[in-house]
């Protein structure tokens, strides 16, 4: 069981979209959990509700992970059923709970809280690390998520005193929004049904995600 917080940096954004994308591919091969810490936005309620109204009316076989709401316990009732937790929130005093962290950034101020051992994200990490430590649990993984953000070599250079690892690039493209809305992810696109519905950018977008994801469950 691995438990995956998303995260943003500063006041970027796509964390939610992310996370629903994430959680959605690994529902095709493991049984995933996706808790949602902002409710009642319904965001991520809707997106899952549409997928599960997709395969009823229509006789599809979209994965679904299964939606929950965040209280302060769940982390703890579902490590027994599911094989991914995936935590959509942007409270690093969580990040305890997390077996592999990302956050993205989307800002250059983003970046900027990243330099440096004494930025506020070293800070938080390192109260995370310590704590899991007490616990005998296993090290956190963090990964950096550059969220249309051109030049990472920063981030790269920051990253091996930091203790995090930068994966590429999100490439800004309109299908992980549309995604959200709709219900249909990038991933789901390869389905017959949806061949009318197909366009060059959800390949790319899927490809794009496809080597993110990836990049980060490679060193699990």
């Amino acid at each position: 069981m691995t438990v995956i917080m998303v995260s943003k940096s500063d006041k970027g954004k796509g964390e939610t979209l992310f996370a629903a994308h994430l959680a959605v591919a690994l529902s095709e091969k493991y049984k995933t959990a996706l808790v949602d810490f902002r409710p009642s936005s319904k965001i991520l309620q809707s997106f899952i509700e549409m997928r599960q109204t997709l395969n009823e009316t229509k006789k599809l076989s979209l994965s679904v992970p299964t939606y929950f709401a965040y209280h302060k316990n769940i982390v703890e009732e579902l490590k027994a059923d599911y094989d991914y937790i995936i935590l959509d929130t942007t409270d690093l005093r969580l990040a305890p709970l997390c077996d592999i962290l990302i956050t993205l950034i989307s800002s250059k101020k983003g970046v900027q809280s990243f330099m440096g051992q004494g930025s506020s994200y070293a800070n938080k990490l390192w109260k995370a690390r310590k704590e899991r430590a007490t616990q005998h649990l296993r090290p956190i993984k963090s990964f950096v998520v550059p969220n249309g953000i051109k030049k990472a070599n920063r981030l790269e250079r920051s990253s091996m005193m930091m203790g995090y690892r930068v994966t590429p690039e999100i490439l800004q493209n309109e299908s992980y929004a549309e995604g959200l809305k709709s219900g249909i992810t990038v991933f789901d696109k390869n389905m017959s049904y949806f061949a009318k519905l197909f366009h060059s950018k959800d390949f790319f977008a899927r490809r794009n995600l496809r080597q993110i994801i990836e990049f980060i469950l490679s060193f699990r």
